[in-house]
């Protein structure tokens, strides 16, 4: 049940044709991790929490920089030299008192059993070797996966779901991590990052997922968007 706060706080969601506080229970009842809390991991934590998402697992190893600042709306320049993850958690925390916020400050592989918890994974992470090691986790769970990335001007947006898409791997398989610090302008990973927390908010309420499967590739500085679909690779050696 929504208290008296919930539903002031959500009204917004409340009177949108279609949702009403059944959908807003389910949002609070749902459980989300997040892995990495950097220029994409900012707008996604934000705006579920700000939706509602009852429970958000936070995951980054990382400490604030002042060369995140352009990017990583989270941190203020006080908090350089800051985790990340504890960051995040407050101020999630104080945007929204009503949801639940567990904060890791590990890398990956530490804290897989944690992660099975969840009802939901969104990769927010800034390498492909991270990206495909959470992509194997969740074929191997059985785990809706949601996955970006960002260079310059530039992004994709991925959403895999178990037994009815191809995996990352069958995308990005024969691909290897870029040497050295990517280039980014700050709103790149800000927009996708919202794509990513309302493909979230639709899969949580069975909604259709339309990155289900199909790939949306972007350019902002030509303002061009395309949706490819993506065929299973049956020599996947991941989800085949």
């Amino acid at each position: 049940m929504l208290s008296l706060k919930e539903k002031e706080r959500y009204q917004r969601q409340l009177i949108l044709k279609g949702f009403g506080e059944k959908a807003q229970e389910v949002l609070k009842k749902s459980r989300v991790a997040i892995f990495g809390l950097g220029g994409l991991g900012s707008p996604v934590s934000l705006y579920l929490a700000a939706s509602g998402v009852g429970h958000l697992y936070l995951f980054d190893y990382q400490r604030v920089e002042l060369s995140n600042l352009n990017r990583q709306i989270l941190y203020q320049t006080k908090d350089v030299g800051e985790e990340k993850s504890e960051v995040a958690k407050k101020a999630l925390l104080a945007l929204n008192p009503e949801i639940e916020v567990e904060s890791y400050s590990q890398r990956l592989e530490e804290a897989v059993e944690i992660w099975k918890e969840a009802d939901l994974l969104i990769d927010c992470l800034d390498n492909l070797e991270g990206r495909l090691f959470l992509n194997k986790f969740a074929v191997k769970q059985r785990k809706p996966l949601i996955s970006a990335g960002v260079e310059g001007w530039n992004g994709y947006l991925y959403t895999y779901l178990p037994q009815k898409t191809s995996c990352l791997n069958c995308i990005f398989g024969e691909k290897t991590n870029k040497e050295g610090i990517f280039p980014v302008i700050g709103v790149t990973p800000g927009i996708l990052g919202m794509l990513e927390a309302a493909e979230a908010i639709k899969y949580l309420l069975s909604m259709e997922v339309s990155s289900a499967g199909q790939i949306l590739f972007f350019n902002l500085e030509s303002f061009s968007f395309n949706l490819i679909k993506v065929r299973k690779n049956s020599s996947c050696e991941v989800c085949r």
